[in-house]
């Protein structure tokens, strides 16, 4: 083309002509915008575009050299002001391919950033210990992918926030960030918030890159298995609510006051309906939903017939 310029030779109807990059792109770029036009029925007046941030190095080097070009073309079409407006109104960004997030009471993973995010990005969570009294060491598992399990996503990283002050059970709170920067470097920290205790992790990129076709599977994969994910979400909130349950009545029977209120045959009913409740949970987290629910609502009624006689 002229001074060094490259041209893109179409052929249409048997007539070949020559196109600049840019020229291309505006014609792309205003397809797309009449199609998303009728789709949304509104105006489209500016078109992003995103670029999966992690693939293997032969996909991050394409990506790399096809986003130069693309810049390339775009600065220079703006530089010039002889750019189509559609290509003037065009943004490249890098974005996450997989959502990130760490492991929370019951397997579940928490998403914190969700894919799809531009970078650089930082986000923070609050969350508190959910599982036993006095922790001292809390393990945070952080993963990515789509699935609410998270067994079914990939471990990419794992710290201990460690020297945690002895606590019950969900009084202890904690921020979780997440920090990506501009070369996809992933920090992850969680700060226990009353003393400032912090445990950190880094994670590059090479850490959790995966190909174009193990990203794919996972997302079909999440969509495949959305319902049993959702079922899985339900049973892991009924068994939490249970366990919840059985946390308050243990810290009944540990009341002093009430031990003086009780006769010591309730207080033995009291400590009887503890332990086999504990027990039950230990034995049933596989338990269906209605199997959980119906345990929770027995041992509802069996406190109740105790504790009722001293409202």
């Amino acid at each position: 083309g002229i001074c060094g310029k490259p041209k893109i030779e179409v052929s249409d109807k048997g007539v070949k002509k020559l196109f600049a990059a840019e020229d291309i792109s505006a014609m792309v770029l205003t397809k797309m915008k009449e199609v998303a036009s009728a789709y949304l029925t509104a105006d489209v007046k500016s078109a992003v575009i995103t670029v999966p941030a992690y693939f293997d190095d032969l996909q991050r080097q394409a990506t790399k050299d096809a986003a130069a070009l693309m810049f390339c073309a775009i600065l220079a079409a703006n530089m010039s002001g002889k750019g189509n407006k559609m290509v003037k109104s065009l943004v490249l960004l890098d974005v996450i391919p997989l959502s990130l997030g760490f492991e929370t009471h019951g397997q579940i993973m928490q998403v914190v950033i969700p894919k799809n995010t531009p970078i650089p990005v930082t986000k923070e969570v609050r969350t508190h210990t959910d599982r036993d009294s006095d922790q001292s060491v809390i393990l945070t598992k952080v993963f990515q992918g789509e699935r609410s399990r998270s067994r079914d996503n990939i471990l990419v990283g794992v710290f201990r926030l460690s020297n945690l002050p002895l606590a019950p059970r969900g009084v202890i709170n904690f921020n979780v960030r997440f920090e990506i920067d501009a070369d996809g470097i992933l920090k992850v920290s969680a700060e226990e918030t009353s003393t400032g205790q912090k445990g950190i992790i880094t994670i590059t990129k090479d850490k959790r890159c995966l190909s174009q076709e193990e990203t794919d599977r996972m997302l079909q994969d999440a969509k495949r298995y959305k319902d049993d994910d959702q079922v899985y979400i339900k049973k892991i909130k009924a068994y939490n609510a249970l366990e919840d349950y059985v946390y308050v009545m243990k810290t009944k029977v540990n009341d002093d006051n009430l031990r003086q209120r009780l006769s010591q045959e309730d207080m033995r009913k009291m400590n009887d309906l503890d332990h086999e409740a504990r027990d039950w949970l230990k034995t049933n987290k596989l338990a269906e939903i209605q199997v959980i629910e119906n345990k929770e609502n027995e041992l509802r009624c069996a406190y109740n017939s105790i504790i009722g006689q001293l409202m």
